[in-house]
Parts: structure tokens; sequence; C-alpha cells
């Protein structure tokens, strides 16, 4: 009898080792996908017209953490400071909670569109296009019937210069990048004529890049194209002096030496900024329509993000529906190393992509499926309408998760739209559109417009990370306490930054240079007084940002 008791007992041990293990496995298990499956929507406010429609175009983030983003308006709302007529560029100064600090309408009498923001130092750059000869818009028009139009303005959002670019034909602004110098690049689209900035029009449309110094005089153009349809769609400047242009191309010929897989391809090219030459080029696509959004560079590899209608060519992975998010991977020198397919039944394509600590990739895009490789959580109708959506892989660029957010009725952003602010932290000026359902995400007063669409600025985050690494990220400094030097470490594979230096009261002490692929840094700290210090900076399209306390 006793035997028999022992036996159950260790039978009843065993069990409960072996469920103990299980729970200990399934626990593990739910803690790994917990991490990133929970980015969720923290706060967000709506911006716009009492009864017209308002959107969301573009977003960054001040070296005081200010928010500053702008917004397409159609018509008068009391809410707007300046306001011109037609379409005006509002821009709004935010706090990191969507409170509104300072606002301007910037514009004359006609339709004026600000579609990106670049900072530098202690000034801001919005470009986009202007049809006004009035208002704020002062500089002589070109000649065609819209013009790319750069604005500086200091942050109080106080007009330094503004200048009209362009041709005297029709143009589209893709793209700008700031300059180490403090100037921009530009880049757009074009057709009808050349003439006024444009030296060179090949026929159709074409691309054409020019390179603007801090005053905004133009040092360098270049037009790239031939006899039928070229597109631009974003810009890229390297850390070792190269510029990439990604667009689309539907032929080969002319400037375009790559050979096109069908309707439209998607067309890369390098250009040495001293000599404006090209040094490689290259087609990428399969026979029908295919395009490019954004690019970012890995390593000595670069990632190209958009869409696909193909499912042959270049394109191998499986093709779902009526039009897929493509993603790509190419080496240094243009040569194909990686590419896939993602989507549903319906459409989708991606607008931005981050790389994260661990090697791994998120893709902010939009998806108007429910199936396939969408998990769409924001779509209770017979057919889903055009959803917010994000994808995480991992450093293999295998599906970590997915997931929508914004409005049941109808959420997207630009690409310009997206400021990541910390490793799993981002700020999105999006645009979002309802029918009354009051359904998703969005949780604004007053709620966006019936049957129209409103600005939705809105914080996007893991709140299964630290405080700690929320809204920015850190660099290691040692050592800190620091008394007469500190060295603060860089993240690999860094490009040229400047780190700046500043006191408690936001006054700045001393800028930093840091060059590519440099791993530290040291600060000489021997000349300043005893207290607290705070650097910033921003590497890799990453915002970094502590403090090092001087203790003499």
């Amino acid at each position: 009898m006793k035997r028999i008791l022992q036996s159950h007992l260790a039978l009843q041990y065993l069990n409960y080792s072996i469920m103990k293990y299980i729970f200990i496995c399934i626990f593990i298990y739910l803690s790994s996908l917990s991490y990133g499956q929970d980015m969720i929507v923290d706060w967000g406010e709506c911006f716009g017209a009492n009864y017209s429609n308002s959107y969301g175009r573009a977003i960054e983030v001040l070296p005081n953490e200010s928010i500053v983003t702008t917004i397409v308006v159609t018509d008068y709302n009391e809410a707007f400071t300046d306001y011109h007529g037609d379409a005006d560029a509002w821009v709004l100064i935010l706090d990191n909670t969507g409170n509104i600090v300072n606002d301007k309408c910037f514009g004359g009498g006609a339709e004026d569109v600000f579609q990106d923001i670049e900072v530098y130092d202690d000034y801001i750059y919005f470009i986009g296009y202007t049809q006004s000869t009035d208002g704020d818009v002062q500089s002589e028009p070109i000649g065609g019937y819209v013009d790319l139009w750069v604005v500086k303005t200091d942050f109080d959002l106080n007009i330094i210069w503004e200048r009209r670019y362009g041709c005297l034909g029709t143009q589209q602004f893709e793209s700008a990048k700031v300059t180490e110098e403090g100037g921009l690049v530009l880049l757009m689209d074009f057709f009808g004529s050349g003439g006024g900035d444009v030296s060179q029009y090949y026929g159709d449309t074409d691309i054409w890049v020019c390179k603007i110094d801090a005053n905004g005089d133009i040092l360098w153009e270049k037009t790239l194209g031939n006899t039928e349809g070229n597109y631009a769609s974003n810009v890229l400047l390297t850390e070792d002096n190269k510029t990439i242009i990604i667009g689309e191309t539907n032929y080969s010929g002319g400037m375009v030496e790559c050979n096109c897989h069908g309707m439209r391809d998607i067309w890369v090219i390098e250009l040495d900024n001293n000599t404006q030459e090209i040094l490689w080029q290259g087609c990428y696509g399969g026979s029908e329509n295919d395009a490019a959004v954004s690019i970012l560079k890995d390593n000595s590899d670069y990632l190209i993000v958009g869409g696909t209608r193909s499912s042959d060519g270049d394109i191998l992975s499986f093709n779902h529906g009526e039009g897929d998010a493509w993603v790509f991977q190419i080496d240094s020198g243009g040569q194909l190393v990686w590419e896939r397919c993602f989507g549903g039944s319906g459409g989708e394509h991606i607008k931005k992509i981050y790389k994260t600590e661990d090697n791994g990739y998120f893709l902010f895009g939009v998806t108007s499926s429910e199936d396939g490789d969408v998990n769409n959580t924001n779509c209770p109708y017979p057919f889903c309408r055009t959803s917010a959506w994000v994808i995480e892989l991992d450093s293999a660029k295998n599906m970590l998760w997915n997931g929508t957010h914004g409005s049941y009725d109808y959420s997207y952003y630009k690409k310009n739209g997206i400021k990541r602010v910390g490793e799993r932290d981002f700020i999105i000026a999006g645009i979002v559109g309802d029918q009354g359902t009051h359904l998703g995400d969005v949780d604004c007063d007053p709620y966006p417009i019936k049957n129209g669409y409103s600005a939705w600025i809105y914080r996007f985050y893991d709140p299964n990370v630290g405080l700690d690494n929320l809204f920015s990220s850190s660099l290691k400094t040692y050592p800190n306490p620091a008394i007469n030097q500190v060295f603060i470490e860089l993240p690999e594979h860094s490009g040229n930054a400047e780190i700046k230096i500043l006191d408690i009261f936001g006054n700045s002490i001393t800028q930093l240079k840091a060059y590519n692929k440099q791993t530290q840094i040291l600060w000489d700290c021997s000349n300043v007084t005893r207290g607290v210090y705070f650097y910033q900076t921003e590497i890799g399209d990453m915002v970094y940002r502590g403090k090092v306390l001087v203790n003499k």
C-alpha cells in the first residue's frame, strides 16, 4: 500500500512538473509575442476645417521635442491663423501630446500645399507647390501652371526666405533631403516644357533633381529621362557623397539604359554628387505596373518599398491580389538580392521602412484586405476600406506580426507623414475619413467631419517598452558623471551626424561633428561649469537624446 501511495505521489509530482514546464513555455512564448504586437495608438488629435476636407501631409520633430506638422486645408476655420483662401498650407507646432503651441497658414489666394518638412540647425524648410502670386508668395513665378515652392522659417514660423523653382511646364514635387551644409536636394517630375530652372527636357514626363544652398540658390541641377514617361518618387543622400534617386519608367532608351520588364518599372539611379554623372542604374519589376515610394540604406545595400501589380519578372514571390506591397533589396551596384510581396486579395503598398536595433524592419503602409498576410481588425464591412497597416520583420525578413489601425472607414498617410522618435515609437500625420460610425482608434474631439476627411496627428508606439526609451532613444555615455571629458558611443553603421550639447535652459553649448562609420565621439567638457547637460542628434531617421552630469 505504501509503495502504491509513493507511486501515486510521484506521478502527481511528475504531472505537476510537466504542467509547470508547459506553463512556463507558454508564458515565455506569449511574452515574446507581446513585444511589438501591442503597438497601439496612444494619443491622437484631429485638425481641419469644419465642413471641408483637410489632409495631414508631413511631420517632423524639432530639437526642443516640439512636433511640427503641415496640413492641407481647403476652407476657412476660426482655428486657422492667417488663412488666405482656396487651399492653404496650415503649419502647426504641437507639444509632445498633440496640443497646439503655435500655428500659421502659408499661401496666397490660390492653391498652396506643403508636402515635406526638413529641419536643420535653428530653422525649418517647408517644401511643396504653389499657384499663388500674392500673400506669402512674393517670389517671381516661373511661368508654369504650378511651381515648386520652398519656404524657410525660424522655429517661430517667421519666414526667412521663400522661392519658387521649376520649368515653364507643369511640375509635381516628390521629395527633399537636407544636406550637410544646410541646403536641400529637391526632386520632382515635370512635363510639357523645360525652361526656367530646368536646362533640359527630353519629352513626355521627366525627372528633375537639383541642389540648393542655405540661401536658396541653385548649385546644380539635372534632368533624368527619355521621350517617354519617367516619374520621381524619393531621394536618398549617402555618407559617401552619392545621391540615390528612385522613381518609375515605362520605356528603355535615352538615359534609361536598363531593360524595362513591362508597363512601368521601378528605376533606381545613383549619381556622383560632384559631377552629377550616373554611376549605375537599374530597372526592377514585372510586366504590370510597379511603383517605388521610399528607400533605406542598410549597411552597403538598399531596401526599396512600394507596390506592384506584377507576378513575373523580378517578382518571384506570390502576388495575392489586385496589388501587393513589394519590398526588395539591391546591393551597392544595383544587383537584386532579395524580394517579397506582402498583401491579400485587396490592394496594398508600403510608404516607409525603418530598421530596428535587432536588425529587423518596420514597414508602414496601407491595405484594403482582410486575408492573405493581412491581419485587419478595422474591417467590419463586406469590402474593406483603406486602413493604416504596419508590419514588423525579423532580421531574416520573416514577418513577426502585422496589424491595422485608424478609422474603420478610411485611414492612411503619406510617405513624409511618419517620424520615428524612438526605437518603437512614432509620430504620424495621417488622413482619416468617417461616415458617422465613430469606430476604430480615432478618438478625437471634434471628430472628423462626416463623409469627408480630416488630418489626424497621433502617436503610435509599443507600451511594453520602458518609459525611458519612449519618444527618443539614448546613446551610451561614459564616464557619466564626467569631469573633463565624456565619450558618446554611436550606433553601428552611423553616417555623418551633428550632436548638439545643450544646457538646462536649452541654450546650445557646442556642436560635435560625427563622420561616416565613426563609432564614438569625445566631448571635452573641461571648460563648462558643473551641472546637467543634454545631447541630441538624429542618425538614420532615429532621434537620440540623453543627459550628461558634469561633476567637478
